[in-house]
């Protein structure tokens, strides 16, 4: 075999294992897609790892100096770290662990020293979307509808209305109504999931089968609240007369509000300027 033939292999599995180094998620504890490490972000470095006990350690430091230090159960960095959220020229590490109210928990931590760390929890899991000027909405869903007894049981919040929220200064702003294109795109997929056939049905009550009435019940649900998150109360509530039983439409009003006045906006971000 020519030097050539035998060369060509060993790159083509050192190439691969790098590919498969890159796609590794930064976490601990250390799982198949995940692992312990380090990542430089500018001039700062953001590491995990574990202790013996099995304990997880996430640092950010600059310098050689950390200044965010925390252990716990669980870390994660999220694939969005790096970006910088809220366009003050300083990147942001972002590490998903576990909550102790909620099941999720997040720290937004910049790459300067002396910044405090943003730390926020919500019972479903963030996505970090990205905006038309480079920016990243955090996207939640609201964990104010969780548990409702009209809707289907829901790990993950895919039955409940997003928020969407912007870093700035340090806090995050509830600015949803900016993102009505999102809103819309959702409300019109939940419509054509509801079909005049079921929703008179539902109306009847001649839904027998408790999880299809409840699957409908989702959908409504999601769509009227949708409406109000992006800032149409009117809009929603108009939807709502016309989807949802006459005699009950008062107690659901009243259930979709209330969810919204003890869900993640109200409870973690703060209104946008008028």
């Amino acid at each position: 075999m020519s030097e050539a033939k035998r060369v060509f292999p060993v790159l083509l599995l050192l190439s691969l294992s790098l590919a498969r180094a890159a796609e590794l998620e930064l976490g601990c504890p250390a799982e198949r897609q995940r692992g312990l490490g380090t990542r430089q972000i500018d001039e700062c470095a953001a590491q995990v790892t574990a202790s013996e006990d099995g304990v997880c350690h996430a640092t950010v430091s600059k310098a050689g100096a950390a200044f965010f230090d925390e252990t716990g159960p669980s870390f994660v960095m999220e694939a969005v770290s790096g970006r910088d959220m809220d366009s003050d020229d300083v990147r942001e590490v972002i590490f998903r662990t576990q909550g102790k109210e909620r099941r999720f928990a997040y720290r937004i931590v910049g790459c300067e020293p002396g910044r405090p760390v943003l730390s926020f929890e919500n019972w479903y899991p963030a996505r970090f979307e990205p905006t038309s000027r480079g920016r990243r909405v955090v996207v939640l869903p609201d964990d104010g509808f969780r548990g409702m007894p009209d809707l289907p049981s829901d790990v993950l919040g895919e039955s409940a209305p997003e928020v969407w929220l912007m870093l700035e200064e340090g806090k995050l702003v509830d600015e949803s109504h900016q993102f009505r294109a999102h809103f819309d795109l959702t409300i019109r997929e939940l419509h054509d999931s509801l079909s005049g056939p079921m929703l008179r049905k539902f109306q009847s009550g001649k839904i027998e089968n408790e999880d299809d009435r409840k699957t409908v019940a989702g959908r409504i649900v999601k769509l009227v609240a949708s409406y109000l998150e992006s800032g149409r109360e009117e809009d929603g509530f108009k939807e709502l007369k016309r989807m949802w039983p006459k005699a009950d439409y008062e107690r659901m009003k009243q259930a979709i509000v209330a969810a919204i006045q003890n869900g993640t906006a109200k409870r973690i971000a703060v209104p946008a300027a008028p």
